[in-house]
């Protein structure tokens, strides 16, 4: 699939490059990325439009996404955000507001078991938070592909825009206490929202071929991951994985990215 990016919005582990530019330059640097302990995005801010309670209502994940999509809106205000086409990719979803569900359904029975939780409980709570607080009214679909999540929802994202002017994609992965103990060390969150229309900028297929490719270390849940041999040049983790090939495919880099056997290549044409 072939496509044109309209405009980008993201938020970054703190201390990474937001400038595309500078970040295209970090993800080619050969170094290994420091093993430091978590990657974490700045705190977001509630976007004016959205009621405090609402806000309130909103998990860590959401509120991230809220804030991309906030950005994006203001910088396309004439677009028909009401009937686009929404594209949500997770690698891990809601974890957080799924175990309290489960914890206190099982420990305390249905009585007692958290709605607040249990609303947000599922991959689809995300962009049910966005499409609700900003009336998105258009078709929606939520996708999880382990570490190529990512180009997966972008792929995507191009096939509604064969469809529709302009679409939405949106990555997003945050940290919390049951991924940090999942994780183990090097864990990170970022989300990236992405405006895409036809047009020949970039491509994104199945399969690989030969790129400059940068793409995330694999998660510990990953560890039966055979490597299909495939450049992955550097090694260098930004976020969680379900956004670097995205984040490195928008800084400028040819990237493939795989999971579990399935390679899926995007490329920038120059």
């Amino acid at each position: 699939m072939t496509g044109t990016v309209r405009r980008v919005a993201w938020r970054l582990p703190i201390g990474v490059p937001t400038d595309r530019a500078a970040l295209g330059a970090w993800l080619r640097d050969a170094r290994p990325a420091p093993d430091d302990g978590w990657w974490r995005a700045a705190d977001p801010e509630r976007p004016p439009e959205i009621a405090a309670g609402d806000w309130r209502r909103a998990t860590r994940l959401a509120r991230l996404a809220l804030g991309v999509v906030s950005e994006l809106r203001a910088l396309e205000p004439e677009l028909d955000w009401r009937s686009m086409p929404f594209v949500y990719g997770s690698a891990l979803g809601e974890v957080v507001p799924s175990s309290a569900f489960l914890d206190r359904l099982f420990a305390e029975g249905p009585r007692f078991a958290s709605a607040i939780a249990f609303q947000n409980s599922v991959y689809n709570a995300t962009p049910g938070h966005v499409g609700h607080l900003f009336d998105l009214r258009g078709p929606t679909e939520t996708l999880s592909a382990g570490l190529a999540t990512g180009l997966s929802a972008l792929h995507r994202g191009l096939e509604w825009a064969d469809r529709a002017p302009v679409v939405l994609v949106l990555v997003a992965d945050d940290l919390n206490r049951t991924t940090e103990a999942a994780l183990g060390a090097g864990g990170g969150e970022a989300v990236v929202g992405v405006l895409v229309e036809r047009g020949e900028q970039l491509m994104v297929r199945d399969g690989s071929h030969a790129a400059l490719a940068a793409r995330a270390r694999t998660l510990p849940y990953e560890r039966g991951f055979v490597s299909l041999g495939y450049p992955v040049v550097p090694e260098r983790a930004l976020g969680l994985c379900c956004t670097n090939g995205l984040v490195a495919l928008l800084a400028g880099l040819d990237v493939v990215d795989q999971d579990d056997g399935l390679a899926i290549t995007a490329v920038w044409r120059r």
